[in-house]
């Protein structure tokens, strides 16, 4: 994760290593409170399914803060979010043992989720979504798990 938001050691995209797990998901959130014109609160709860190598199903809750406020939404409707919160999953895939080195996992960690939407301003309440699914031990701090799961996520969302 840290490689991929270009804090320690950045990898570009060309050089990620991709695994052979996917997830499909739903999600629902609610906007609690807007400070400013700008910045959004919301909870979020989710429940995805993963295939290919990793089995799982994952139960998550988040809070989240989103800027809504850029000069270009005329044009361009964008929000930028950060949610934090954590993850359920029904098993410990065997991907997520063999990242940590001493194979620690467990079925509940740290649910992480940075993403960016765009949206047409005429039609606002579809949303096209790009996430970073993760979930990890806090750097050892739950089930002394140093890593876990991460997907690339690209998605919709419909505002009601």
């Amino acid at each position: 994760m840290q490689r991929i938001m270009l804090i320690k050691h950045p990898v570009p995209p060309w050089e990620w290593r991709w695994g052979d797990a996917g997830i499909v998901d739903g999600q629902f959130s609610r906007r609690l409170l807007t400070l400013w014109h700008a910045l959004d609160f919301e909870t979020q709860i989710g429940l995805g399914k993963r295939f290919g190598d990793m089995k799982a199903v994952e139960f998550w809750g988040t809070l989240a803060a989103r800027w809504t406020a850029f000069p270009w939404n005329d044009y361009v409707k964008t929000t930028i979010a950060i949610s934090d919160g954590i993850s359920l999953a029904t098993q410990v895939d065997t991907v997520e043992r063999n990242v940590n080195p001493n194979h620690a996992g467990s079925v509940f960690l740290n649910y992480f989720s940075p993403e960016f939407t765009l949206a047409n301003p005429q039609y606002d309440e579809l949303e096209l979504v790009f996430s970073i699914h993760h979930r990890s031990g806090l750097y050892g701090l739950i089930a002394k798990a140093t890593a876990g799961s991460q997907f690339g996520t690209i998605g919709l969302r419909y505002h009601f």
